[in-house]
């Protein structure tokens, strides 16, 4: 059995608390975002919205999870390309 890297098991274990506390749940492409955009858009959200940036196979490992709990939230897999991040809200 291959070696795991205990952050790695932490992030898929964050992301899967992220996925289960929140209603709803979406995916979004920050590729070629500004950070400072990016810093501001958190900003703004704080509060409302979570924003969680992973490797998308950890992401996907979470949704994976989660896909008992939440009908069909594996599908958002399908989704991902490019810098993903997870959204949160209720």
């Amino acid at each position: 059995m291959a070696h795991v890297a205990e952050w790695k098991k932490e992030e898929v274990n964050e992301l899967k608390n992220i996925i289960g506390q929140y209603d709803v749940i979406g995916i979004v492409d920050l590729m070629n975002i500004p950070a400072k955009q990016l810093q501001e858009m958190r900003k703004s959200l704080k509060g409302k919205a979570v924003i969680r940036m992973s490797k998308i196979n950890l992401i996907n490992l979470a949704l994976e999870d989660c896909n008992a709990d939440k009908t069909n939230i594996v599908d958002l897999s399908e989704h991902m390309d490019g810098q993903v991040a997870i959204i949160a809200t209720e």
